[in-house]
């Protein structure tokens, strides 16, 4: 339904009068200002300081000009947008419209009342003036004589249609009208953010004294090449941070970890808490590569080593920087992971042959950071940090403290080959130590067979539901803005290939694999692989969807297995548990981690049941199957009431399940994230159920009497075509 909807004309018009003033005292303001630096650059770091006048000259820029050039903007759209509705002929303070009544009126007008008008001239005057109250909105309507009902009978359908027809005109330019505000909103929102951006980096600068701006750029740690990294000093916290990270080539390793666990996160932003994980994550992909965690460990441990609010903020931060690093990842596989358009298996193949190599670093790159995610959300849940007061039966509270143990965190796998990522914990209360440490597991599962409760498992769903809503921030944010948003580092970070593609990245075989493959990609995708990786965000706009999408299986997922002994998609998850303390575990679903689900799921939104179909039978088949959902029409339930009543169950009933909707996700249109797993199993069990009945019971509906196609089958085919796609070979 379309709406156009203001409360307070006159309002709007005040907040835009407002905005002008605003715009013009500002400039008054700073009037005088210095709003450029000029600095004498000689030397060997001559170049770095002309960047760095550069850099704070672009600031001052948008914080002098451009901000009260967007207010000033804002100040007109408003003026505009309420001069067109006036000039349209609204001129009082309150509009409301919206177009289904209309069409309801204009086809009640038109139709309805003048075919029965001779049937009901008693209520014809009642009628029309119903009409007419509901016309009121229209500045040109007019009125009509009812003092005579036989003069209107030969007029009163042409009146009828051009007071419906005025009434769709009118509305129709107020649409017009909004859409113009609208859009003119939308390009100021850019400007308003970029400028938000600029402000909050000045005003947080400071947080580096200029002498320490010199000595940064004397040192070489800031020069021409990297001067952009002072953007990302967006909040009080951020400059201690980068100080730290600008030093590390020439700190030792031990004491640049150690000095980054140490760091305060509290008043950090988003963006450098990215910058944070990014460095950790690259550091988990050698662990995982080498088997060595000596870094890892002098980080968490020094993590552990802060006062608990201190400690808590660091691992709640990380595990939010994991999820939007995730995303991302999962955003650039799912552009990799192609549509079978027609029965083009060819084009289909070999794009998903190009891309194997590269989904296949992905899939491990996002292994790294659901460990990493599973890491700090075990530090969160499990109370990691320094003197954190708890309830106790005396006048005092108790003093605990968690603090993981030196060398103690490494990766192993299972008997059943699934890796687990183990620390010890140390657990003193009131000074005084608790028995034997205490072994903290987070596991990491290729396909989750159950959930178990927890005492933990409230700390982790209030985790999970403040996590849930910053990714979906982040998405909204990254895609409305793209480089004007706040998380512009991670986008860069990702877009340019830097933790896949940097010879930084790991032991020699995995810079020589990743090299290789880059300039393979290169050559095989040519302008594609330039777009993917120099074009950031390619597949942004769908953000929103698909992590909607992700929620609505990992919230379903235990359902779909215990009311069908099922896992639709082979979702992997992690378990998070005290050795010590059995009960203290929980074990959840956690597709966004799990490349295989992802591609899964993301197969099923753009092929529906095309590429099985196709891959299990023959170019034919899936055409009798396409050409059998486009004409095939979802049914009710029931013949009628008595059945409904009785309980009798008959093939309409066993068909409608087959929405319109999942109708079209299984055809391959999408829809997926609004549907229910539980809801989409049945329907591919109602298929299967059809295909197998003979022409009288309607067998064949589907295109598939005879062929090869049921749920278990689906299941395990997509599984092993996604989780073979996905294996790298030693």
């Amino acid at each position: 339904m379309v709406i156009v909807k203001f409360v307070s004309k006159s309002g709007l018009k005040q907040q835009g009068e407002r905005a002008g003033t605003a715009a013009s005292k500002y400039e008054e303001a700073i009037d005088g200002s210095h709003k450029t630096l000029t600095l004498k650059a000689s030397g060997s770091y001559g170049k770095a300081l002309t960047e760095f006048q550069n850099k704070l000259n672009e600031i001052s820029d948008k914080v002098f000009i451009k901000f009260p050039t967007a207010i000033r903007l804002y100040g007109n759209f408003i003026d505009s947008y309420v001069s067109e509705i006036e000039g349209i002929g609204f001129t009082s303070d309150t509009l409301r419209t919206q177009k289904t009544p209309i069409n309801h009126v204009k086809k009640w007008l038109e139709k309805d009342t003048y075919s029965s008008f001779s049937e009901l001239k008693t209520s014809l005057e009642a009628k029309l003036k119903d009409g007419q109250e509901a016309l009121k909105l229209n500045p040109d309507s007019k009125d009509v004589d009812y003092g005579d009902l036989s003069k209107i009978l030969t007029s009163v359908e042409d009146e009828l249609r051009t007071l419906a027809k005025n009434r769709e005109t009118v509305h129709s330019k107020l649409e017009d009208a909004l859409s113009t505000f609208k859009s003119n909103l939308s390009g100021l929102q850019k400007s308003f953010a970029d400028v938000n951006i600029a402000l909050k980096n000045a005003r947080h600068l400071s947080g580096i004294k200029a002498s320490e701006y010199a000595e940064l750029i004397k040192e070489k740690y800031l020069n021409e090449t990297n001067m952009t990294e002072i953007n990302s000093i967006q909040a009080k916290g951020d400059a201690e941070v980068l100080k730290i990270l600008l030093r590390e080539k020439s700190t030792a390793p031990n004491i640049f970890f150690k000095q980054l666990g140490e760091a305060d996160t509290r008043e950090v932003s988003p963006v450098m808490a990215d910058k944070i994980y990014s460095k950790i994550h690259h550091e988990t992909l050698n662990a995982m590569e080498t088997g060595d965690t000596k870094y890892l460990n002098i980080f968490t441990t020094a993590i552990s080593q802060q006062d608990y609010e201190r400690a808590r903020s660091y691992s709640e931060k990380m595990t939010y920087a994991a999820d939007r690093y995730g995303e991302l990842l999962s955003n650039k596989a799912r552009e990799l992971n192609p549509q079978l358009k027609g029965t083009d298996r060819q084009t289909y193949k070999k794009e998903l042959d190009e891309n194997t190599p590269y989904l296949q670093l992905l899939g491990e790159e996002l292994k790294a950071t659901g460990h990493l995610s599973s890491l700090f959300e075990a530090m969160y849940i499990n109370h990691i940090g320094q003197k954190r007061q708890t309830a106790s039966n005396l006048a005092r509270p108790n003093i605990e403290s968690k603090t993981i143990n030196e060398k103690s965190l490494k990766f192993i796998k299972d008997p059943n080959g699934n890796v687990q990522l183990r620390f010890d914990v140390s657990f003193e209360k009131n000074n005084k130590k608790q028995g034997d440490p205490t072994s903290i597991v987070a596991t990491r599962y290729e396909g989750v067979q159950a959930t178990e409760g927890a005492s933990i498992a409230d700390e982790y769903n209030s985790l999970n539901k403040k996590r849930r809503e910053a990714l979906m921030n982040f998405a909204l944010d990254a895609a409305s803005l793209g480089t004007a948003s706040e998380y512009s580092f991670l986008l860069n970070t990702v877009r340019n290939g830097k933790t896949l593609f940097s010879e930084d990245s790991g032991p020699s075989e995995r810079v020589s694999l990743i090299t290789k493959q880059h300039n393979l990609n290169k050559d095989q995708f040519g302008q594609k692989y330039k777009d993917m990786v120099g074009k950031w965000p390619t597949g942004l706009s769908s953000s929103g969807s698909f992590l909607s999408t992700m929620y609505n299986i990992e919230q379903n997922a235990e359902k779909l297995r215990t009311k069908e002994n099922n896992n639709l998609y082979n979702i992997g998850g992690y378990n998070i548990k005290d050795l010590n303390d059995i009960e203290n575990s929980r074990t959840y679903f956690k597709p966004q981690f799990d490349l295989q689900a992802i591609l899964q799921m993301d197969d099923m939104q753009k092929n529906g049941m095309r590429t099985y179909i196709y891959d299990v039978n023959d170019e034919n088949t899936l055409k009798q199957y396409d050409e059998a959902m486009k004409n095939y029409t979802p049914v009710s339930p029931y013949n009628n009431d008595f059945s409904k009543f009785i309980g009798y169950e008959d093939n309409k009933q066993r068909l409608a399940s087959i929405t319109p909707e999942i109708r079209d996700l299984l055809a391959g249109k999408g829809g997926m994230d609004q549907q229910d797993p539980v809801k989409v199993f049945n329907s591919i069990t109602a298929i299967q159920d059809y295909k197998s009945d003979g022409p009288e019971k309607g067998g064949g509906l589907f295109g598939l009497r005879n062929k090869n196609f049921s749920v278990e089958d689906y299941i395990t085919n997509r599984n092993e075509f996604f989780s073979k796609l996905l294996e790298v070979k030693e």
